[in-house]
């Protein structure tokens, strides 16, 4: 199977490894009139979101929703619970803030921060980032791990 895909010289095998100039597609890649349909129901979608996207006074507030909704739902899957009322009244909150929500704040902030290194710093996605992020999300949680 190697072979396939890679022109191995012979006398090298083990040692090095030259890839193609292209790679096959198996099955071949067959574009129908169903796959047309979807890819072009699709790209209308694309461009009604471009549309209102666009129309948006700030559309880092609007995506900022949708991620705080997901950094909400990946967490539960790691039995981390709370809601968004909780994320968005922590502020107003005289209380001490719940371990859970906690988290949940500090992986917006990780993710705004990697953002900020990759778009304004213009820096690739490389173990900087990542500890970067690591150390931001586990900042005054109640269990955080050395760093």
């Amino acid at each position: 199977m190697c072979e396939k895909y890679w022109k191995i010289p012979k006398n090298r095998r083990n040692k090095l490894f030259y890839p193609r100039a292209s790679f096959e597609h198996e099955p071949p890649l067959k574009i129908d009139s169903e796959r047309l349909k979807n890819y072009d129901t699709a790209m209308m979608k694309l461009a009604e979101l471009n549309i209102l996207a666009h129309r948006l006074p700030d559309v880092t507030r609007f995506l900022k929703a949708y991620v705080v909704k997901e950094a909400l739902l990946s967490s539960a899957i790691e039995g981390i619970h709370t809601t968004l009322f909780e994320f968005y009244t922590q502020e107003l909150s005289s209380s001490t803030i719940n371990k859970d929500t906690q988290l949940i704040i500090n992986y917006t902030q990780a993710l705004d921060l990697a953002l900020e290194m990759v778009q304004k710093q213009g820096l690739p996605i490389v173990s900087k980032v990542i500890l970067a992020m690591h150390k931001n999300l586990w900042k005054s949680a109640p269990t955080s791990p050395r760093i």
